[in-house]
């Protein structure tokens, strides 16, 4: 599958195990996934990368 036309996943989560637990469960074949551990780095990429889908840690203090 080409590049372009495989879905945008981002994971927001400043967990390296959570993160790696996510990324273990999906299909990269059909997925570009992207990993960011900082939330406000992360809302920075869900405006710029305009992701298909969003995994996002419900427990960060601020941004």
């Amino acid at each position: 599958m080409h590049e372009l036309d495989k879905s945008k996943i981002l994971i927001i989560d400043d967990s390296f195990v959570g993160q790696s637990a996510i990324e273990e469960h999906l299909d990269m074949e059909e997925s570009v996934v992207i990993s960011e551990p900082d939330p406000c780095r992360g809302l920075d990429l869900i405006m710029a990368d305009r992701p298909d889908l969003l995994i996002v840690d419900v427990a960060y203090a601020d941004c």
